[in-house]
């Protein structure tokens, strides 16, 4: 299941936000058209920055970064951010005296899941990797301490299969639920395998992480392996 998309517009710091249904995310930061008699920047007075960003930063949060310092340094960028609901991660970067597109070229290499990048320094377009987004992954999830001993007493065995259907019922229920907010999303497929608790989930990105937010909130468990 894949979040709602969201368009987000940024003129410069102003961030404006609205749900949109199955319509992309994107950001723009808008610079000002250049008149007839505009003159062209050297080079060498392009604007650079040293630029440091955090553990856990997302994509957004990093263009944004970039957006603000480079309009406390006098240039205008144009950057339009379109995504499919899935949050991208950046890890710690530091980078010294770098250019604005420098900045964006090293968020976007570094980006999981993959991100692409087109244009130039004029208008840079971030957009998701549509063939990394469709590949079906698999995850696998120890469910065994909240489902208990499949093989013990009539009453062990009982309060099993109850566990096995809730389990069921909320994956169930996640899946209806992320594919109203995207239809489009590739569903997940699950199966518990009884003697070890395991619980075997393949599909899309997003559809996984759907299903590993149900069992963390469920089960309290940690995901344990993940294929791609």
């Amino acid at each position: 299941m894949k979040a709602n998309n969201r368009f987000y517009l940024v003129r410069g710091l102003a961030l404006l936000a609205w749900v949109a249904g199955a319509a992309p995310l994107s950001l723009m930061a808008q610079s000002k058209p250049a008149g007839p008699n505009a003159v062209s920047v050297p080079q060498a007075d392009v604007p650079r920055i040293d630029l440091d960003l955090g553990d856990g930063t997302t994509l957004l949060d990093a263009v944004q970064n970039i957006l603000g310092r480079f309009r406390k340094a006098g240039q205008d960028v144009n950057i339009v951010l379109k995504l499919h609901g899935e949050e991208v991660k950046i890890p710690p970067l530091s980078l010294q005296r770098v250019t604005a597109e420098q900045a964006v070229q090293a968020v976007v290499l570094t980006a999981n899941p993959p991100v692409k990048l087109q244009g130039d320094a004029e208008l840079m377009v971030i957009f998701a990797d549509a063939e990394t987004a469709a590949k079906s992954k698999m995850r696998v999830f120890n469910v065994s301490a909240f489902l208990g001993k499949p093989n013990g007493t009539a009453e062990e065995h009982k309060a099993y299969q109850r566990k096995v259907a809730l389990l069921n019922i909320a994956l169930e229920k996640g899946m209806a639920l992320g594919a109203k907010l995207n239809p489009e999303l590739q569903q997940a497929q699950f199966e518990v395998d009884q003697e070890t608790g395991l619980l075997f989930a393949t599909g899309s990105a997003g559809a996984l992480e759907i299903v590993a937010e149900v069992l963390s909130a469920l089960c309290d468990t940690p995901r344990t392996s993940e294929k791609p």
